[in-house]
């Protein structure tokens, strides 16, 4: 890996207070587009570079953005020297360009999910440990609306106990990509923040359909996950002891954030005040951990409860 060069080196803590956070961004296509133009509504960051491999789309930017845009990661950080990392390329490249970008000393925030293997997932998260870097993984899902009312109504047992739990989640197909690793990321990360510690995953597929469960102590969950063309389904349903709770993350309330916008925001927050975000590398590795247990069948290793991944409330 490529080093910063002398003449443009990394921003200072001081600096970071100042002038702001110096980001680059690897990926603009379909999602990392959004990551483009979200940005540029954050503020305490700038945005100081670009890698994009596909020639239309560096065309395209090279003439609509200012900033400088690279066919080559390495030469991305090497000419730039950018202080944070924003990873949005296809998921079978997570793994690799994270542990660039850590390497190279930057704070990073990677697409989910942050690996396709737990030993990845698990080798990154001690990286960026031993490296003193914040790791952040992009679970929009945790930012929404909908799953801070969920987490609120189960807080105030609104339905009781709760017994089962279904989510429906659909999206338009990612050519390239494996229908679990692209949908089953959020609809794990939001049961392992409401329900705790699962101890057995399974998943089956059927062309465009897939179908994931999470045994917890108390709760059965299934996710329902599909490729479809048709309008985009993120409906969550709970069944308690006392009544049932449904949320809707396929709609956002007018005058709300988005939540990619808060998830930018956490992350060059964390980037700041060096302070874990909310969606973080443990999260990250127990998401991972969840989807590869589900598609081998198996049961799932005991985490130690102070390090399992619960998204607290936030405004």
């Amino acid at each position: 890996m490529a080093v910063a060069k002398e003449d443009n080196p990394r921003s200072t803590p001081v600096e970071m207070k100042s002038h702001g956070i110096r980001v680059a961004l690897a990926g603009v296509g379909r999602w990392g587009a959004n990551y483009l133009h979200t940005l540029t509504d954050v503020p305490g960051c700038s945005l100081v570079g670009i890698a994009e491999t596909d020639p239309a789309h560096a065309r395209a930017l090279s003439d609509g953005h200012p900033q400088p845009v690279y066919a080559d990661v390495e030469e991305l950080i090497e000419r730039t020297a950018p202080d944070a990392f924003i990873i949005a390329t296809p998921d079978f490249t997570h793994a690799d360009l994270a542990r660039a970008a850590l390497e190279s000393g930057c704070d990073v925030l990677v697409e989910k999910p942050m690996a396709l293997a737990t030993a990845d997932a698990l080798a990154l998260e001690t990286l960026a440990a031993n490296k003193n870097r914040v790791l952040a993984v992009g679970q929009t899902s945790l930012y929404h609306p909908a799953f801070h009312k969920a987490r609120s109504e189960l807080a105030r047992r609104a339905i009781g106990q709760p017994l089962r739990a279904r989510n429906i989640r659909t999206s338009r197909g990612i050519p390239g990509s494996d229908l679990l690793w692209d949908l089953a990321p959020h609809s794990v990360a939001v049961a392992l923040c409401l329900f705790g510690e699962p101890s057995k995953a399974a998943a089956s597929r059927d062309g465009d359909t897939a179908l994931l469960r999470l045994n917890f102590p108390e709760v059965e969950y299934e996710a329902r996950l599909e490729w479809s063309p048709g309008p985009t389904k993120r409906r969550l349903t709970i069944e308690g002891t006392e009544g049932t709770l449904q949320v809707d993350e396929a709609y956002l309330p007018p005058n709300r954030t988005p939540p990619l916008t808060l998830l930018c925001r956490d992350f060059i927050s964390a980037c700041r005040t060096r302070r874990p975000p909310l969606a973080d590398a443990r999260l990250g590795v127990q998401v991972v951990a969840c989807i590869e247990a589900a598609i081998a069948g198996r049961d799932l290793a005991p985490c130690p409860a102070e390090t399992m991944a619960c998204a607290p409330t936030f405004p």
